[in-house]
């Protein structure tokens, strides 16, 4: 009766039979990482979805709704940091991925752009005009029907600037409104400038225009655009909290947030004041919108 010859190690029988073991463990642990970044019924991690945001910016969220949401950050961030509050919780993510009433037909776009040299060539000027070209070349303004500002702290000046430089531009009648978080208003804040803005003439007009960036009510570029301004009741190493509702001009509606000027814009979940702030205000405008039909019949 013949033998079968043992199989050894260095047969090719138990060379074939390793090497499906060892491929069978590495797919079984593969499907446990899938498993564990992308459960079924749950929301993805913010942090990859804004580190895929470049220091130029983009679109997070561009399904050809019809508003778009353009998050604008301050000189001394960029835009896949500025609205992160830690390694999941990122506001532009957590809005492009909100399915609420406010947020369902909106999508998201990060402006970014470098910050003004403090001893620089590049005017205010230009800068402006860069933002305007990217934002244009991205398709901000034609392929939406209106446009939400969201700016933090000095880039609520640089963006009502630009608004107000291109206000016989038509694609300036697309933005529906502007929402400034720790934006400076009042001549203590404004001395902060000067450590971002080298002498700008423009900048100095504006400065000494009442000391104050936000554009009073009666002034025809802003007539009809609302303005909603958060600021923060936490003093920190940079900027002193004051008592904005008595040195705010011009803002529709103004909301007092606990917490510092770091802070303000980088809400750590759905239920903070400046997250549901944003979301009512839109549903405002949203109810004022389907409103103006019926009053005109």
């Amino acid at each position: 009766m013949p033998t079968t010859a043992p199989i050894t190690s260095s047969s090719p029988t138990s060379r074939i039979r390793l090497s499906l073991t060892l491929l069978l463990a590495v797919l079984t642990s593969t499907a446990h990482a899938q498993g564990a970044q992308s459960a079924p019924g749950t929301k993805p991690a913010t942090q990859s979805a804004s580190l895929r945001i470049g220091p130029d910016g983009g679109y997070m969220k561009n399904d050809g709704r019809s508003l778009v949401i353009v998050f604008v950050h301050g000189f001394s961030g960029d835009p896949a940091t500025a609205w992160r509050c830690d390694d999941t919780h990122d506001w532009p993510a957590m809005i492009a991925a909100d399915q609420s009433a406010a947020f369902a037909d909106a999508d998201v776009y990060l402006l970014g752009y470098a910050p003004p040299p403090r001893r620089g060539k590049t005017s205010l000027a230009d800068l402006e005009a860069s933002i305007v070209d990217r934002m244009e070349n991205a398709g901000v303004f034609s392929r939406h029907k209106h446009v939400v500002f969201v700016a933090q702290s000095m880039g609520g000046l640089l963006i009502q600037q630009i608004l107000l430089t291109n206000s016989d531009k038509d694609w300036t009648k697309k933005v529906r409104a502007v929402f400034l978080y720790g934006t400076p208003q009042g001549s203590n804040k404004l001395a902060g400038l000067s450590r971002y803005i080298d002498s700008d003439p423009r900048f100095k007009d504006l400065e000494s225009a009442g000391n104050n960036f936000i554009l009073h009510p009666g002034d025809p570029q802003w007539t009809g655009t609302p303005h909603f301004c958060a600021y923060e009741t936490q003093s920190d190493d940079t900027f002193t909290a004051l008592d904005y509702s008595g040195s705010t001009r011009g803002c529709t509606d103004l909301l007092a947030v606990h917490a510092k000027h770091a802070d303000i814009a980088q809400p750590c979940d759905t239920g903070s004041a400046s997250y549901t702030f944003l979301e009512d205000k839109l549903r405002y405008l949203e109810a004022q919108d389907e409103a103006a039909p019926a009053a005109s019949r």
